[in-house]
């Protein structure tokens, strides 16, 4: 796809992955309709994005009202012509914690209107234009994991419009297959340490059954506490916290690290777009682990230490 010259509309631009997603099709020479709810955050966020001499517009939307979107729509075409690309990015983070029985019927209408209708409202709204229009393009919708294998308990109504790899066997390869993912695990990762350890899973759970993330993350979790407990010889949290920042482990995903000042974890993000199996075939990844940013204070646009590499099977 030759991004140049074609026309990005993105919701949820005002910020987070919206305004990188701006960001890099900016700097592809792509023109951008940035779209967000929060007018001012989005004022913001564009006159950042122009002073690097980017070709962005913004647009005020609200993506749970049909019209709105379509009042985006119709600005796009008007500021440049036409559209190509359209990114359905908008989200909230979760506002409302409780028991399931215990959440009140607008915190699941609220989380639904904007994940899920958002989704349906842009869709619904530019699909039409784009095959009108004949020429090509594209539909790329944004979702987090955190429905996951063990949803958030406490979290219900954000999670309810949420997913993870492990839907793709439910949903079945044919509606699954070119779906994109990003994730520093999939199954399919040729790291000599995960093929052992596929193997001795699926010997002892079954073949049928897939590894995944959440699986991956726990795996090296366990074994790099084990090893703390092991060296301290206490299971003292101020003991192991003597040991576990700084240290190290040959993990499925590839060597890992906990940072020795948030304690979190240097991992390796990768791009995964599903095949006819039901399985990810890895078509991007980086060259090296990336520095976690638990709390979005020391990267930029511009300073990301994830180069990423096209692999041979994109």
């Amino acid at each position: 796809m030759q991004l140049a010259g074609r026309v990005a509309v993105v919701t949820g631009a005002a910020g987070g992955i919206g305004k990188a997603i701006c960001d890099r099709f900016g700097h592809e020479g792509m023109k951008v309709v940035a779209a967000d709810l929060d007018a001012v955050a989005l004022d913001a966020a564009v006159e950042d994005l122009r002073a690097k001499s980017l070709d962005v517009t913004g647009v005020p939307v609200d993506v749970t009202k049909r019209e709105s979107v379509e009042s985006l729509r119709d600005a796009a075409v008007d500021a440049y012509g036409a559209v190509h690309v359209l990114c359905n990015n908008a989200g909230i983070a979760n506002t409302a914690f409780g028991n399931v029985w215990e959440h009140e019927n607008n915190d699941w209408r609220w989380s639904l209107e904007v994940h899920l209708f958002g989704v349906i409202n842009g869709c619904a709204t530019f699909v039409p234009w784009l095959l009108d229009h004949g020429d090509e393009g594209w539909i790329v919708n944004t979702v987090s994991g955190n429905g996951g294998v063990v949803p958030l308990p406490d979290s219900a109504p954000y999670a309810l419009a949420k997913a993870s790899k492990a839907e793709v066997q439910q949903m079945g390869a044919d509606i699954a297959e070119g779906h994109i993912t990003s994730a520093p695990y999939f199954q399919s990762v040729a790291e000599p340490v995960n093929l052992r350890c596929v193997d001795n899973y699926k010997r002892r759970f079954g073949d049928e059954q897939v590894t995944n993330q959440c699986w991956e993350a726990a795996y090296f979790q366990m074994h790099m506490l084990a090893d703390a407990m092991r060296r301290m010889g206490s299971d003292s949290v101020s003991d192991l916290l003597r040991v576990l920042p700084g240290s190290s482990y040959a993990a499925p995903q590839g060597t890992i690290r906990i940072d020795e000042h948030n304690h979190h974890t240097y991992l390796h993000p990768r791009i995964g777009r599903v095949n006819a199996a039901g399985q990810f075939d890895i078509v991007e990844q980086v060259e090296r682990t990336v520095r976690p940013d638990p709390y979005l204070v020391s990267h930029s646009l511009q300073d990301w230490s994830a180069r990423s590499r096209l692999t041979d099977q994109a």
